[in-house]
């Protein structure tokens, strides 16, 4: 994995990390957009691009992208081989700066204003513990038969730990302090990573808040997830044998494990 490094600081208050598969298309606008959200925000944020093994001509457009002075903000990581939804993402997360961290698409179905919208409520006055709260998008109208069916399990399976809330909605917005509670178990690298950031978040004692968004149509290129009905039912299954093993694992691994660890981590970051 390499990168470049264009951004104006190395100490961003906030990381937003897009995952990027074959968005050549997208990149132009989604790079304005967030220079324009930025630009009114006073929020000292790096954007980071991650090339996730695309095919097609992302990596040459992101490389002419970030050579124009009005994405200072931006830099970018590559992965050299698509492996996955989920490891473009945790890659871009390890890799950030910032004390903050948000993860979104490239696709321009979440719109940038919302990652700022979620990162205020995440600071906001209101907000008592910024360090143990996630806070992500709750997509407007959105409640498709197979959202609703997979939310229904994921709250039957996971019932001790809380109440779990549109598992694809995004942005996420988290501290850091997130991130370092997900290794055990390590991060999946498709699309499940989704509900095990919820996941996480709830078994170590996370408060989960929302902001509502508007899922917008997508401008350029095909969803890797829905491209085709097979596609559509591997995800499908994936995501229901995902559950179940990681239902599984929470009957050898108790809740008190990540209390721990989350305790220790805040008491030698402080």
């Amino acid at each position: 994995m390499s990168v470049n490094s264009v951004s104006s600081s190395t100490h961003p208050e906030l990381s937003i990390i897009l995952p990027c598969y074959n968005e050549e298309k997208n990149l132009p606008e989604v790079l304005s957009r967030y220079a324009s959200v930025l630009k009114g925000s006073e929020i000292n944020a790096e954007l980071l691009l991650v090339d996730n093994g695309s095919t097609d001509n992302s990596a040459q457009v992101i490389a002419s992208e970030l050579k124009k002075p009005e994405y200072f903000f931006a830099r970018t990581t590559k992965v050299e081989k698509n492996i996955g939804y989920g490891y473009g993402v945790v890659s871009g997360l390890r890799s950030a700066h910032g004390e903050f961290l948000a993860y979104s698409h490239a696709d321009q179905q979440c719109d940038a204003g919302d990652v700022i919208a979620a990162y205020k409520k995440l600071k906001s006055s209101a907000n008592q513990n910024s360090q143990k709260t996630l806070v992500k998008g709750d997509r407007i109208g959105r409640s498709p038969f197979l959202s609703v069916m997979f939310l229904a399990l994921s709250n039957f399976l996971f019932l001790n730990l809380g109440q779990f809330n549109d598992i694809n909605g995004q942005p996420k917005v988290f501290h850091r302090t997130l991130l370092a509670l997900m290794h055990n178990p390590e991060p999946p690298n498709d699309f499940n990573l989704d509900f095990y950031v919820q996941y996480v978040a709830l078994r170590s004692g996370f408060s989960v808040a929302t902001v509502p968004v508007n899922f917008l149509e997508r401008k350029h290129g095909v969803s890797n997830w829905s491209a085709s009905l097979s596609s559509r039912i591997r995800t499908v299954i994936g995501y229901v044998l995902y559950l179940f093993r990681l239902k599984f694992w929470c009957y050898s691994n108790p809740r008190k494990s990540c209390e721990t660890f989350l305790s220790s981590y805040i008491a030698n970051n402080d």
